[in-house]
């Protein structure tokens, strides 16, 4: 609802902190394969990477709260780590900066956003931009 899809419009994915995960490129992979399959080399696909604030994952900074959740979630106070975010705007630039380093199509446009939860405001991070150069 915050930027303005009604339901079917968009694929969503949802991770803790809304963190770009291994799984998240295999499905945008995925995505990106239907839509050629769908529509053909002139498929079209706009990613809209967006984080928000304050987050519960800002917690998984701290070492104590790492040991905790990894014995409980049966993952690594390592891995807990990696989904740390102290700040929303900084995740979302290293959130893209992977998404550039995979393997998803080059053709891909990708945006980055913060979404302020005190005042439902969306603020641009990095405005929208092909994934990176094809040359």
């Amino acid at each position: 609802h915050i930027v303005g899809l009604l339901p079917g419009e968009a694929s969503v994915f949802r991770t803790v902190g809304g963190r770009v995960t291994d799984a998240v490129i295999e499905q945008l992979g995925m995505v990106a394969g239907l839509a050629k399959l769908l529509a053909g080399d002139e498929a079209e696909l706009d990613v809209a990477l967006i984080h928000h604030t304050s987050c519960g994952a800002s917690l998984f900074g701290d070492h104590g709260v790492q040991q905790r959740l990894a014995a409980t979630a049966g993952t690594s106070p390592e891995k807990v780590a990696t989904l740390a975010i102290a700040d929303p705007v900084d995740t979302v630039r290293g959130d893209l900066d992977r998404l550039r380093d995979s393997v998803l199509p080059a053709r891909l446009r990708v945006s980055g956003y913060v979404y302020d939860v005190a005042t439902g405001v969306l603020e641009p991070v990095e405005d929208t931009r092909v994934l990176r150069s094809t040359a």
